[in-house]
């Protein structure tokens, strides 16, 4: 039976982008323009999320690591001329700096491997299979033979270098020496309004006991000096970029801050952690014809682990939409007026206010045009498992007989257990350690009420 941490994820579920936009304009929260222009004095960079949605930019073919560093740098470090602190963060993936949530999502369903059934099924003249897993032929890992051979000048196809573990960090390693040279020679110079005391941090893949796992490139007037920290002395223990990014906002709550990224879960966490300081700035839709950036204002929306809770009801990578039990985010950013923490730490302790998280839920039902079903093991062992199609169920439980049916009050609990932790998951980035699981065991939850289902409550 899955222990309170496990999780099933199904991918690509978000708020829509027309509720989530209208939420922001309603209160004033939402402008266009260059992020710069908002003279933030600490700019946190979100490398890994920015880094892939920079590859449509550098055009077809392969390309050195070095243009992508240029790249990034140019977009996202050089214009901000009044920033005294610039960080840079890269993901982690040595284990003992994620959350088991995170490593459980990256195992189960980003990066799982291939059913028989699947593989199967395996057409040779389009699809590759490597390591269990298959890519779309031209899109498959490079060997790893292959991979160590690559310097800063190679070049290379970034979207086969991401889509395997070794080439994705050798990429990443690349891509940090090709932006701390550029950085140290030709971006932190004296023309800067912060030049007489600018550092650059460099947060990088390494794991946070490396006495290397934080470059930073220090600017007084027309020196530059570069030195190495822990990340553990830093900010503590954390591994994923978004979590680190976190973390050095959650520090520094007195700074106008940017957060720069591709991600829309950043105002969910910036939510969480009540960061009023932080301006999250997106890149320009592709289909936008002004190529302006989204720039949401955390001073103008409701703080508070309520609104956090309101946008990822309809899903994330890490919770289930609750759509199916007919709660949706609209409705309920629709009649929040006000933050409210729902769900906070108490010294360390996670804990959380029941009826305040039901009359969240109850604000979210919508008009019910037709039952929603899940989909369940037939023969399954745990009343709260349930998947939100057939595809995934099959995905992960091949061969198994899948039933069809509408929800029960146990899978609605669940769903609600899944949003609690992701908040957790979140909260804990404005601690020392983001591996840290709620002293509370979420899966021990008891309801004061039967009446808590999706039907009723």
């Amino acid at each position: 039976m899955p222990g309170p941490w496990t999780i099933t994820v199904e991918m690509g579920l978000s708020v829509d982008n027309k509720v989530r936009t209208a939420f922001f304009t309603r209160h004033g929260a939402l402008s266009r323009g260059a992020p710069h222009a908002t003279n933030p004095a600490l700019v946190c960079i979100d490398l890994s999320a920015v880094l892939r949605n920079s590859f449509p930019a550098l055009g077809p073919g392969n390309h050195p690591p070095s243009a992508l560093a240029h790249l990034v740098l140019r977009k996202y470090v050089e214009p901000f001329t009044t920033a005294s602190t610039i960080v840079v963060a890269f993901d982690t993936y040595n284990d003992d700096d994620l959350h088991p949530l995170r490593i459980q999502m990256h195992s189960q369903v980003r990066h799982r491997k291939a059913t028989e059934a699947e593989l199967a099924a395996v057409d040779p003249a389009k699809q590759v299979v490597v390591n269990g897993r298959i890519h779309t032929k031209g899109q498959q890992p490079y060997p790893d033979a292959e991979v160590e051979k690559w310097a800063v000048y190679t070049r290379v196809d970034p979207q086969r270098a991401v889509a395997g573990r070794k080439g994705k960090l050798k990429l990443y390693g690349l891509v940090l020496a090709a932006m701390v040279r550029e950085v140290a020679e030709y971006v932190a110079r004296p023309n800067t309004a912060a030049a007489e005391d600018r550092t650059v941090i460099f947060d990088t893949p390494a794991t946070c006991t490396d006495p290397r796992s934080v470059i930073l490139v220090h600017q007084a007037g027309d020196v530059v000096t570069v030195r190495e920290e822990t990340r553990l002395s830093m900010i503590g223990r954390h591994g994923e970029a978004d979590q680190k990014v976190a973390a050095y906002l959650a520090t520094n709550r007195e700074k106008a801050a940017v957060w720069a990224t591709a991600d829309y879960d950043a105002v969910a966490q910036c939510m969480c952690l009540e960061l009023s300081n932080v301006s999250v700035c997106y890149t320009a839709p592709r289909k936008d014809k002004d190529r302006q950036a989204q720039i949401i204002s955390m001073a103008k929306l409701p703080l508070g682990t309520a609104a956090a809770f309101g946008m990822l009801r309809d899903g994330c990578d890490y919770c289930r939409s609750a759509k199916v039990f007919n709660v949706h985010s609209e409705h309920i950013l629709e009649a929040l007026e006000a933050g409210g923490q729902p769900i906070w730490l108490d010294g360390g302790q996670l804990e959380l206010d029941q009826e305040a998280l039901f009359a969240l839920i109850r604000a979210g039902k919508g008009p019910l045009k037709r039952k929603r079903k899940i989909y369940q093991l037939a023969d399954a062992e745990d009343e709260g498992e349930y998947f939100l199609s057939n595809a995934s169920a099959q995905q992960q439980h091949a061969g198994r007989a899948v039933v069809h049916r509408e929800p029960s009050s146990a899978q609605f609990h669940r769903s609600i257990h899944e949003a609690v932790r992701t908040i957790a998951y979140w909260l804990y980035a404005g601690t020392p350690d983001s591996t840290t699981r709620p002293a509370m065991d979420l899966g021990g939850i008891r309801w004061d009420t039967d009446s808590a289902s999706a039907d009723t409550l």
